[in-house]
Formats: C-alpha cells, structure tokens, sequence
C-alpha cells in the first residue's frame, strides 16, 4: 500500500485557503442579498396562451431554451404556469 502524506506546507496553507474561500462566498451571498428581483429578473418573457397545444408549449420551450412558460390569458393576465415537467407528465399519461 502506497500511503502518500501531505507536505507540512499544504497542511498549513489549506486553513488559509479554506478560509479565504469562505470569505469570498459570504461576499457573494452579501452582493446577491442586495440585489433587487428587478435588476436581475428575465424581462423578455415568453409566454403562451391556455389554449395552445401542447406541442407549442415544448416548441416555444425548445426554442427559447427555457424549462417553464407562463401562461396568459387575452388581457396578458398571468393564469398559470407550464414546465417541461408538466408536458412530460402529460404524455406519459397520454
């Protein structure tokens, strides 16, 4: 058995690494904790209507590489929401 043990410098440089990586990710969390949904939220929306078959919801979502849509009715009135796991669902009860 081949044991191969740290150097005595690794040993002493990685709490200082670890801690220095800790602390990058609380900044992180800081900046994101600041952050307002509107400067960070999709403002080109794609959406459908409730009455759109299925096959163009999975096209719209293929298309546009997005995993959900939001469905609006006439007046652009959020009434729900379809995933690719919705669809999926729907086909394998089918």
């Amino acid at each position: 058995m081949n044991l191969i043990l740290p150097a005595p410098l690794d040993l002493i440089e990685l709490p200082v690494r670890m801690k220095y990586e800790m602390d990058e990710i609380a900044e992180d969390m800081n900046k994101a904790a600041s952050l307002l949904i509107g400067e960070i939220m999709t403002k080109k929306v794609i959406t459908i209507g409730p009455e759109a078959d299925i096959s163009d919801a999975a096209h719209l979502m293929d298309t546009h590489d997005v995993k959900r849509l939001p469905v609006v009715d006439s007046h652009g009135k959020m009434v729900g929401i379809i995933t690719r796991g919705d669809i999926i669902g729907a086909l394998v009860r089918g």
